[in-house]
C-alpha cells in the first residue's frame, strides 16, 4: 500500500496540465492522397490579400491574421487535378502584422523570393573558428495543395498548420554534373 501511495504521489507531482493544441500527424501518404496538386514550386511573388484567418484564443478573444497570395512557378508536377499551367497561386496567412503572441498558435509558412544565402559556422568552445556564406540558389518547395473554389490553392493540412504541407528543397549548387 505504501508503494502504491508513493507511486501515485509521484505521478501526481509529475503530471502537468497541458495547453497544447491538438494537431493531426500528417504522413506523406495522407498529404498526397488528400491533395489536388503535388509538385515542386518556386516562389515568384508575395502579395497581400483582403483574406483574413481568425482563431479563437483561450481568453475568449479572437486573433486575426492577414492573407498572402504567393505566386509560384511550377518546376515539376507529381499529381494534378489537370487545371494547372506553368504557374499557380497559393493563399496562406501570416502573423507578421499581428501584435498578439498566441501560445500554441498557428504554424504558418513564409516563402522568400529570389536566391537564398545561408551562413555556415564552425564553433569550438562556443567561439566561431570558421564562417562561410553559401549562395543556395532559388528556393524550391515540395507542396501538397487543395484547389479552392476561386481557383487559388491552399495547404492541404489547413491554414492553421500550413507548414505541414510544404517541404523546402534545394537544387545542388556544386558537384552535380551540368
Amino acid at each position: 500500500m505504501k508503494r502504491f501511495l508513493a507511486v501515485s504521489t509521484l505521478a501526481a507531482l509529475l503530471a502537468t496540465y497541458s495547453f497544447a493544441r491538438l494537431t493531426r500527424a500528417w504522413t506523406h501518404d495522407d498529404l498526397h492522397k488528400e491533395s489536388d496538386f503535388v509538385g515542386l514550386l518556386e516562389p515568384v511573388s508575395n502579395k497581400p490579400t483582403a483574406d483574413v484567418f481568425t482563431i479563437d484564443v483561450s481568453d475568449g478573444g479572437k486573433v486575426r491574421y492577414t492573407g498572402i497570395d504567393t505566386r509560384f512557378r511550377i518546376a515539376a508536377i507529381f499529381k494534378s487535378d489537370g487545371k494547372v499551367d506553368k504557374e499557380l497561386t497559393v493563399l496562406h496567412f501570416s502573423d507578421e502584422h499581428t501584435t498578439v503572441a498566441v501560445v500554441n498558435g498557428p504554424s504558418f509558412i513564409y516563402f522568400p523570393i529570389g536566391p537564398l544565402e545561408y551562413e555556415k559556422q564552425v564553433l569550438k568552445d562556443k567561439k566561431v573558428i570558421s564562417k562561410i556564406t553559401v549562395l543556395q540558389g532559388e528556393p524550391l518547395w515540395l507542396a501538397f495543395l487543395k484547389r479552392r473554389a476561386d481557383g487559388r490553392y491552399e495547404p492541404v493540412s489547413g491554414q492553421e498548420d500550413a507548414d505541414e504541407s510544404f517541404f523546402e528543397v534545394h537544387k545542388p549548387t556544386h558537384g552535380a554534373p551540368p
